[in-house]
């Protein structure tokens, strides 16, 4: 797991050195957000991930951006001595709202789809809030996915007709973004 996130924030930083241009504030028009993150399990599901997504869409003034975008997570989860991969690839609409738009500006994002891809299908919603600095972005928040499947009898709270269960996989995310919009 250690490795994983070295490799992330050595990721990261290396896109951060390529951000160096600043504006004042989000400008008016095409806008696109490239992030990752590490999200850590809460509640009953313990599925760590981690996370890539891209948004694009439209700055339709400085504080508001309207587009959809798309992530792919990577689900780990271990048992005894091995790890499991499971991938999911949800689709979303994208709200963000710069607070206060300047260099550096908190901004809120709101996130809602469904995953159809992938070993894990289901309902994905994601709200996180953060701070815009320059083009880099920083956010903390939670995130929820669905986890649709068939034949799990060790959900039985989750399912109905006793052979479909939606399992929600609850976590706390924080994400590292490069905002690359027209400026």
């Amino acid at each position: 797991m250690q490795k994983y996130i070295l490799l992330f924030l050595l990721l990261f930083n290396s896109l951060a050195l390529l951000a160096q241009e600043r504006a004042d504030h989000p400008v008016k028009g095409y806008h696109a957000f490239i992030d990752g993150g590490f999200n850590t399990a809460i509640g009953s599901n313990r599925y760590n991930r981690i996370s890539f997504s891209t948004s694009h869409g439209v700055q339709l003034n400085p504080f508001l951006f309207v587009g959809a975008g798309e992530a792919s997570q990577f689900y780990l989860s271990e048992e005894g001595n091995e790890t499991y991969v499971d991938y999911c690839e949800p689709l979303f609409a994208d709200i963000r709202i710069d607070f206060k738009p300047k260099k550096v500006s908190p901004f809120l994002d709101f996130r809602i789809g469904g995953s159809f891809v992938g070993d894990i299908t289901g309902f994905y919603t994601s709200i996180t809030g953060g701070v815009r600095v320059g083009r880099c972005n920083f956010s903390l928040g939670y995130e929820l996915q669905f986890i649709e499947d068939y034949d799990n009898p060790a959900y039985d709270s989750y399912s109905w007709d006793g052979s479909f269960v939606r399992d929600p996989a609850s976590s706390i995310v924080f994400k590292v973004g490069i905002d690359l919009g027209s400026r």
